[in-house]
């Protein structure tokens, strides 16, 4: 009796190690992400910061919302090519572009990949166009700010 004890504690730490690794390792994967991809294209991003994103999933009854914990970064007055330095990298690694996941607009747009489990959405638009009013007129066309942020499916 007492060695099926000990034996279903030692079941039960491990389930609770495994749910506690596989937490700490998801959110590593989107830092190790993160720092790739600042060392390949040689963006300037702000800190990593805590951020919840919506994926849309279709589904055989059509498409579904899901949400997903993750973390982002973000960087303004940029060139016009650094979100394609992004997609590149993106691609590169495995990640696929997701049409239920693109918005697209006169000055800002964004576009979401997956690879398994892990998504990640690239809102970009015209310098300024986060704060912009109705009578915002941008001055320059060929900067632009952006958000990338990336997490785990649940």
């Amino acid at each position: 009796m007492n060695k099926k004890i000990i034996f279903l504690v030692f079941i039960i730490m491990l389930l609770g190690l495994g749910v506690w690794f596989y937490s700490f390792k998801s959110e590593d994967v989107v830092i190790i992400i993160f720092e790739d991809l600042k060392e390949e294209t040689e963006i300037n991003f702000s800190e990593v910061q805590d951020c919840k994103i919506k994926w849309f999933l279709e589904k055989e009854e059509g498409v579904e919302e899901r949400k997903a914990d993750g973390k982002k970064m973000k960087a303004s007055m940029v060139s016009e090519e650094s979100p394609d330095k992004i997609i590149d990298f993106l691609e590169k690694n495995g990640f696929e572009m997701s049409p239920h996941n693109v918005a697209d607009g006169t000055v800002a747009g964004l576009v979401g990949y997956r690879k398994k489990d892990i998504v990640c959405t690239l809102a970009s638009g015209v310098t300024g166009y986060q704060e912009a009013d109705i009578g915002w007129n941008p001055e320059d066309y060929k900067t632009l700010d952006f958000v990338l942020s990336c997490g785990i499916l649940e």
